[in-house]
């Protein structure tokens, strides 16, 4: 029962060897024992049929449903708006009728820069020289009938709100201050008088007090003195002065020197800080007088050395009154104007 070599060969001795067949015989018999009584054995203890379950093959606790709900909420339906219609594509602009003012403002340009790229073409030159002449022919045109609409209409013409000429302009600018010193007389008599507030130490203050003398001697004003620091303003007319108690606070001084308007107790308005000429004291004191109601519209328009137009100040009530619709732009063509406004320039 030993192994020896033969011819090369590793072979097992004849005893040895004969033992094979029955070893394998004994082990076939052991596998088909195990292949005949395994399914029978297995069968009856279930564990094929529940393969699925693995080891841990304990059935899980039931779970109990809840019972429907009696009322169920409701399902409300969004209401979704139905899209927006596509934007119209708007028509494009008409093209300016030929020899148009637009036209020659477009173009005429174009017409030189051709000429001046080729300077030596006659044709190019002449139509150049042609649309310059119509340009020309069309202003001088414009002028003629614009002087004639101006003597036809003189309320259109510009020289009836201020007149161009030097002696005229003089006259009406003398006629306005005069005007401007008997409005100034009526607002003090129609107002309590002027604040002036002022410091110590402010220099400008000193200076403020010579156009508030002029506007006072003009107007007839009095003036209440008001020191913030508590001391006298060392000029003659000014010894009756008071200490301030939060006035400049109430009021939002801003600067010294401050010059209020005091139309009644509840009503005291600022008329200059910081420094202000007599004349522009006198123009802020007859504005604030128009915006409070101190005087009225045509009172405050004697004092202007231009007159209103009044065609401007109509314009916006004929333009209510009348039924005629502008274009998209805003433009309304000139016959429909001319129709709006004759009864005004006809006067």
């Amino acid at each position: 029962m030993g192994s020896h070599w033969t011819n090369g060969a590793y072979t097992m001795s004849q005893p040895y060897n004969a033992l094979w067949p029955k070893r394998l015989l004994v082990a076939a018999i052991a596998c088909a024992g195990i292949a005949v009584t395994s399914p029978a054995v297995y069968a009856q203890s279930g564990f094929w049929d529940s393969q699925n379950e693995g080891w841990f093959f304990y059935e899980p606790e039931p779970v109990e449903e809840e019972p429907p709900e009696e009322n169920p909420p409701q399902v409300v339906p969004v209401e979704i708006d139905p899209p927006e219609p596509p934007e119209e594509t708007p028509e494009p602009p008409e093209e300016p009728a030929y020899l148009s003012a637009v036209w020659l403002k477009d173009n005429l340009p174009r017409y030189h820069q051709a000429a001046l790229d080729d300077p030596t073409n006659v044709q190019t030159v002449a139509v150049y020289a042609f649309l310059k002449r119509v340009a020309l022919d069309k202003a001088e045109q414009f002028t003629k009938t614009y002087q004639q609409a101006l003597l036809k209409y003189p309320v259109l013409d510009e020289n009836t709100n201020r007149s161009t000429a030097s002696f005229a302009t003089k006259a009406m600018d003398q006629e306005a201050d005069e005007a401007k010193f008997r409005l100034l007389r009526e607002i003090s008599n129609r107002s309590l008088g002027l604040f002036f507030f002022y410091e110590d130490d402010c220099e400008v203050c000193l200076e403020q007090t010579r156009p508030l003398n002029w506007v006072k001697r003009r107007g007839g004003f009095d003036v209440q003195p008001i020191s913030l620091d508590g001391a006298p303003i060392p000029i003659k007319g000014y010894e009756n002065f008071s200490v301030d108690e939060g006035q400049a606070e109430m009021l939002g001084l801003v600067a010294t020197p401050a010059i209020y308007l005091v139309i009644d107790s509840q009503n005291i308005v600022s008329i200059g800080q910081g420094g202000t000429s007599a004349h522009a004291l006198a123009e802020a004191i007859i504005t604030q007088a128009r915006m409070n109601g101190v005087i009225s519209e045509e009172e405050f328009q004697s004092t202007q050395s231009s007159r209103l137009n009044p065609l401007g100040q109509s314009f916006n009530q004929l333009i209510e009154s009348k039924s005629i619709a502008p274009r998209e732009d805003g433009f309304i063509d000139p016959d429909s104007m001319y129709e709006l406004i004759e009864e005004e320039i006809s006067r």
